[in-house]
């Protein structure tokens, strides 16, 4: 009987109780690893990930069996909670690779995370200090404290906690519900999630979210003038579309839930009505609460259009069209009328009267507002289409939405995209016009969605949450030595740029980021890492368990990255792991990617090879028949 057999004629129960037990097992292999010095042993990290490939599997099972699910749902407590984390490692871990069983493992931690009143471990954070002895101010679902984690300010989301009984149930089901939406939302315009903070509070959880010091968008334009408008708009069609395209449904769009963050771009906040567009009646939110003034006709009286309460994308565009008007005139529309008044309009098919300004509104804005707030849902557009809407359609143009009906946003393609070979790139073929192809590093880390440098060994923590990494990130000029500084550019889309066309384009960025550095001097992400220093490159490691490496604060994702756009990042990392970091690259809109030896498979080639755009600012080599994949950033050293 083979181990595929021998599963196979376990009982649901007896397979769910057998992956509970494995994580416990590996709690202990840790502990004795830790105790012989074997933590980064090859012979052991090997075992180990196969034994989470094979978790994988028998996960994909068990989801895809009604009466499976059924028995992880009676889980309680301890078992309910090892539940938990062994999916959501597997989720980290990168081993979930196709799209539906990815989509599956989540949605069941929701359920399990519901029905057993606990969530991942690795969502809890600890190192919170300094937190402000008052809220700085507080909303419908609870308090705004600002706090410290490391050296960057935060804000500290607390829960009611004056509510009793069933409102208390209810309040920290919404709040289990938010973070699990939140927590894998990594995009330029939407607010990270840092984690949850179960220390600052004796009897209440906080959300962890970075400071943001504009505060909302309104609060913005009042104090920087109405200049950047039209930008703001666009970046949050943006944020919109990225929610839409991960199957979230925002919920409670309007101005007061987009902030602002320091370089004056918008970032959408605030998802404790979110919900996914494909979950169940039973697993999502069914409360009618929301701002009316900018809730869709539908919303308001479900049966006139024949319809049940739900939010949708087509509610996400309504509010959207909402959020224009409001920008352009600092009132929600119909704001001047009672909330029933206001109400009566919208569901006649009336609306607000065109902003007379300042700002003034171009025509062309106003009649893509009258197409967002539409009457009927299923006529509105889609937000792929908004964000075509919002973008300036002439690139040769310096006008502006009241100038030429066209807003003064150009595609992120148009805009950053300059052809490669109108930068001089002499000084870079001299330092880089060697392309060697060295052996694979051997694979220290795990793959990992949000972690990909973590090993084996230490996502097995047995303390769990009890880390204290600190996402301030320093910038580093050593003493320059020989690394070419050449103009930012990107290739053309659709063009054909050389290798070293390329080169000079990554070394081109102002910021740069190594995933995979280690504090073991002897590997290559180090060795990267080391090679930018000494060129006066902004640098950080990314890196979840070293609190610095080489004297530089590491971040534990490329989610933390401060301008991804203008990032190019060297990844350092096991295949599957650089998938899952490619996957956030490309969603963050990093500037240039550079995959070294040992980052690359077939499947990794298939998703940069499947969008051009993003093939065009990625750096890798394939040899056949060689496992010696990839291209070396640092040039070899001298016989």
């Amino acid at each position: 009987m083979t181990i595929d057999d021998y599963i196979s004629s376990m009982s649901s129960d007896t397979v769910v109780g057998a992956i509970i037990k494995n994580l416990e097992c590996r709690k202990r292999i840790f502990q004795v690893g830790l105790e012989l010095g074997l933590v980064n042993d090859p012979t052991l990290q090997t075992a180990l990930h196969a034994d989470k490939e094979r978790i994988a599997t028998l996960l994909v099972s068990i989801l895809s069996s009604e009466s499976d699910e059924e028995s992880v749902l009676r889980l309680e407590g301890d078992s309910a909670q090892n539940f938990l984390d062994v999916v959501q490692e597997t989720l980290d871990g990168g081993f979930m690779i196709a799209p539906e069983h990815n989509r599956m493992a989540r949605r069941i931690i929701r359920k399990l995370s519901a029905s057993s009143d606990r969530l991942p471990s690795s969502l809890f954070i600890v190192g919170i200090k300094g937190r402000d002895e008052h809220p700085t101010f507080g909303g419908g679902f609870g308090d705004i404290y600002r706090a410290s984690y490391g050296d960057q300010r935060v804000a500290l989301k607390r829960m009611r906690h004056f509510l009793h009984g069933s409102d208390l149930r209810r309040m920290h089901l919404e709040f289990c519900r938010e973070a699990l939406v939140w927590k894998d939302l990594h995009h330029p315009y939407i607010l990270p999630f840092l984690g949850i903070d179960r220390d600052s509070f004796p009897t209440t959880l906080c959300m962890v979210s970075p400071w943001m010091k504009n505060g909302s968008v309104m609060n913005y334009l009042k104090t920087h003038g109405h200049a950047n408008v039209d930008m703001l708009l666009y970046e949050i069609a943006q944020g919109l579309e990225y929610l839409h395209s991960h199957a979230i449904v925002h919920g409670d769009l309007k101005g007061a839930n987009i902030l602002v963050k320091e370089n004056g771009s918008a970032c959408l906040a605030d998802f404790g009505l979110s919900i996914y567009s494909d979950a169940s009646a039973k697993t999502s939110s069914t409360s009618r609460g929301g701002s009316p003034y900018w809730m869709a006709p539908e919303l308001l009286d479900p049966d006139q259009f024949g319809l049940k309460f739900a939010r949708t994308v087509a509610t996400d565009v309504y509010a959207y069209g909402c959020v224009c008007f409001e920008l352009y005139t600092e009132q929600p529309p119909f704001s001047g009328l009672a909330q029933p008044v206001a109400w009566m309009k919208v569901l006649k098919g009336e609306r607000a009267a065109r902003p007379l300004g300042p700002p003034v509104m171009s025509d062309t804005l106003w009649q893509h507002v009258t197409e967002f707030w539409a009457q009927r849902p299923i006529t509105r557009p889609s937000t792929q289409s908004v964000v075509q809407k919002m973008i300036w359609p002439n690139p040769g143009s310096q006008s502006s939405w009241s100038a030429s009906g066209f807003p003064l946003i150009q595609p992120a393609s148009l805009v950053s995209f300059t052809p490669a070979f109108q930068v001089p790139i002499s000084a870079a073929q001299s330092t880089l016009s060697a392309l060697s192809v060295p052996s694979a590093p051997s694979p220290t880390t795990p793959p990992s969605t949000s972690h990909p440098q973590l090993s084996e060994m230490e996502s097995m923590r047995v303390d769990g949450p009890s880390l204290d990494p600190s996402p301030a990130v320093p910038t580093v000029r050593a003493a320059a030595v020989d690394v070419p500084a050449v103009q930012m550019s990107r290739p053309v889309p659709g063009a054909s740029p050389t290798l070293e066309q390329k080169k000079a384009s990554f070394l081109s960025a102002p910021h740069f980021a190594v995933v995979g550095a280690s504090t073991s001097e002897d590997k290559m992400g180090t060795k990267v890492l080391k090679w930018l220093i000494k060129g006066s490159k902004d640098v950080v490691p990314v890196n979840l368990v070293a609190q610095e490496i080489q004297g530089i604060k590491c971040m534990k994702s490329l989610s933390e990255l401060p301008d991804p756009t203008h990032t190019s990042v060297s990844i350092v990392v096991p295949p599957k792991a650089t998938l899952a970091v490619l996957q956030l690259a490309k969603s963050l809109g990093i500037y240039f990617v550079w995959l070294q030896p040992g980052a690359e498979d077939d499947a990794v080639v298939e998703f940069i090879e499947a969008d051009p755009q993003f093939q065009a600012r990625c750096i890798y080599k394939r040899i056949a028949n060689s496992p010696k994949i990839g291209a070396r950033l640092i040039p070899p050293a001298p016989n």
